[in-house]
């Protein structure tokens, strides 16, 4: 028995190993190695078409076997904090928040998204921290289910600013709200100011800066089953 050394680099937790694969019977090999050399020689000599050789070959080289790929999820930078779950009540979606001075003293800047937004039922909203450095696109992906589903309407930001303001960061960081208007991606960051008054700043999706992890900015997202929350951080790990 001759086993052909088709060698793959596995790369597991930094240590290399390689992968001895495909056996083929003597037998079958050595047919295989005199039809080829057989062909080879009528295609040299001109007895053979070598393009209409080359079409009828080029199917079988690209066929491989096929490997059932394991199933991969992207990786979460942001961890559950031990907050309990809290409750947005029911909005009408008619509040935005360049309109909500009355909630954000401090005023509203960034992107403007003056349009009224849809209702929504009670939702429960889930509090996390920042772990890992990364800009937007990586800490919602990381979620592993479809953007539009993290998005809440503007009213329950504004809510939730209003209801559950002790959930925001304490430190004058930014909590992260993602959001959608107008078919447009944006994430609200809500801060207090050195007063103690609530500001927002409000970015595309697509923005590129990358938020630190020393900071452990806040993001609230709404409670889903689907979402990889991962462990909840203890009170001496929260920030």
């Amino acid at each position: 028995m001759l086993i052909l050394g088709l060698k793959t680099k596995v790369f597991d937790n930094r240590k290399e190993r390689t992968i001895m694969t495909t056996k083929v019977n003597d037998e079958v090999l050595g047919r295989f190695a005199r039809q080829q050399h057989d062909l080879f020689e009528r295609v040299r000599k001109g007895a053979v078409d070598p393009e209409m050789i080359y079409h009828a070959v080029s199917p079988l080289l690209k066929q491989g076997r096929k490997v059932k790929k394991e199933k991969t999820f992207p990786t979460s930078i942001i961890r559950r904090l031990s907050t309990p779950n809290l409750t947005i009540q029911a909005t009408d979606g008619r509040r935005t928040l360049a309109k909500a001075m009355d909630v954000f003293v401090d005023g509203i800047y960034g992107e403007s998204c003056d349009v009224a937004g849809n209702s929504r039922p009670a939702t429960t909203a889930v509090v996390y921290e920042l772990i890992e450095d990364g800009i937007f696109q990586q800490i919602f992906k990381g979620q592993g289910v479809p953007f539009d589903q993290l998005c809440w309407e503007q009213d329950q930001i504004i809510e939730f600013a209003i209801a559950h303001r002790e959930h925001l960061h304490p430190k004058g960081c930014a909590t992260f709200f993602p959001f959608k208007s107008a078919g447009t991606f944006f994430v609200a960051n809500v801060y207090w100011d050195d007063a103690r008054r609530l500001k927002g700043l409000v970015h595309r999706l697509a923005y590129k800066d990358v938020w630190g992890a020393d900071y452990r900015f806040r993001v609230v997202l709404p409670a889903s089953p689907e979402l990889q929350r991962g462990e909840p951080a203890t009170n001496a790990q929260a920030s």
